[in-house]
């Protein structure tokens, strides 16, 4: 007698004689089945709309007609710079300084400078970018020479 009783002897069931080459491609087929449908079954994949695109014929060129147009990258607007305000600032010789016009600067700090002739040392002046009306060439046309 066996010290340890068997699968069929303890619940019951017929023995298992298949070569383990058997069960192991059994398991694997198995395996294929269950992966291949839990992404319909997690809801993950096509859209309600794009699987009724799926049974419909396909178009001539092979592309899916249901293609969304994409949006165009926003540009995005110039950054302005901080500048501290120093002894003996004012509003125009900092715009001067920048290469801005006044009435721009001004603008640009309504809300935090009320009085623009009234400026504390190390007080905050934002200081616009203004964005450039044309490009700029880039050295594709040269320049013509001295007579």
């Amino acid at each position: 007698m066996e010290a340890y009783p068997t699968l069929k002897t303890r619940i019951g069931l017929p023995s298992l004689s298949l070569p383990p080459i058997l069960l192991g491609l059994a398991a694997v087929a198995i395996a294929a089945v269950a992966l291949f449908f839990l992404p319909a079954l997690l809801g993950v994949g096509n859209a309600p709309e794009a699987s009724s695109a799926a049974t419909a014929s396909p178009s001539p060129s092979g592309i899916a007609s249901t293609a969304t147009p994409f949006e165009p990258t926003q540009v995005p607007g110039p950054t302005p710079q901080i500048y501290l305000v120093q002894s003996g600032d004012t509003m125009s010789r900092i715009a001067s300084k920048f290469g801005i016009p006044l009435q721009v600067l001004i603008d640009a700090n309504a809300v935090t400078i009320p009085n623009p002739d009234v400026l504390d040392i190390g007080q905050e002046v934002i200081i616009p970018s203004i964005a450039p009306t044309s490009v700029p060439d880039a050295g594709g046309t040269p320049s013509p020479a001295p007579s």
